[in-house]
């Protein structure tokens, strides 16, 4: 039973933005998610989000003419700051080639193989293309353990519009380097696209005409496992 009154007083959240929908409907209307977690029903949101809302007092007006002050006095600090995207971490490994291959032409692959699925080729944006480097940066930092929800957060921070995105591994065993098993670019790139497009939810987003911009993005570790990251986005304007 999907509704929210027929469950007991649960309701739906996006693992990965937090939204909540009394039904689970995927994908998540506000970012586009396909996981949805049953959580337990909070019925004091809507009165606090109602609270947040309502009309300034005459101590509300004081403290936003403070506000106001304090953003003139600090010049252009704070939108330059709102409007930075975060710095993509140091990662191990290699960016650029290993095991005698090109990751660009990797990452080219990728993009070619996901673009030849859709109506519509997906443009590489500036924003879009770093989102996805910093997704898998992100995601050899901290490893499989590594929240999906804290790093939706973080790629929110590009002003990139509606956005989803989708990360893969290609590991080795124990005693062998994954990408030295595979003779050039377009091999590791087949793999890749085998495991994204083999996946109907990913395929569904991947080809989702509403994304109009898209970036894959591949990194190397040290031990030799393969990461491959992929955005998606509607676009933005990179303003608030």
């Amino acid at each position: 039973m999907d509704d929210a009154a027929d469950a007991g007083g649960f309701e739906w959240e996006c693992e990965h933005c937090g939204e909540r929908t009394p039904k689970h409907n995927p994908p998540c209307s506000n970012c586009g998610g396909m996981s949805l977690e049953k959580v337990p029903l909070d019925g004091e949101r809507e009165v606090r989000e109602a609270e947040s809302l309502a009309g300034t007092s005459r101590r509300t007006v004081i403290g936003y003419g403070v506000a106001g002050a304090a953003a003139v006095v600090g010049g252009g600090y704070f939108i330059w700051d709102a409007l930075t995207p975060p710095t993509i971490p140091d990662a191990p490994g290699n960016a650029e080639r290993a095991g005698g291959i090109s990751l660009a032409a990797v990452e080219d692959e990728v993009l070619a193989g996901v673009n030849a699925e859709r109506d519509t080729a997906l443009a590489a944006e500036g924003r879009v293309v770093e989102a996805a480097r910093y997704a898998t940066a992100y995601t050899v930092v901290e490893g499989e353990s590594g929240s999906a929800r804290e790093l939706y957060g973080r790629l929110d921070e590009f002003r990139i519009g509606r956005y989803q995105f989708v990360r893969r591994i290609l590991s080795g065993g124990e005693s062998e380097r994954a990408i030295e098993g595979f003779a050039d670019a377009d091999a590791v790139a087949d793999a890749f696209l085998r495991n994204l497009l083999g996946d109907d939810d990913v395929r569904a987003f991947l080809t989702n005409e509403r994304f109009e911009y898209g970036s894959a993005d591949v990194h190397v570790a040290p031990n030799g496992d393969a990461y491959a990251s992929v955005v998606v986005a509607s676009g933005g304007t990179g303003v608030l």
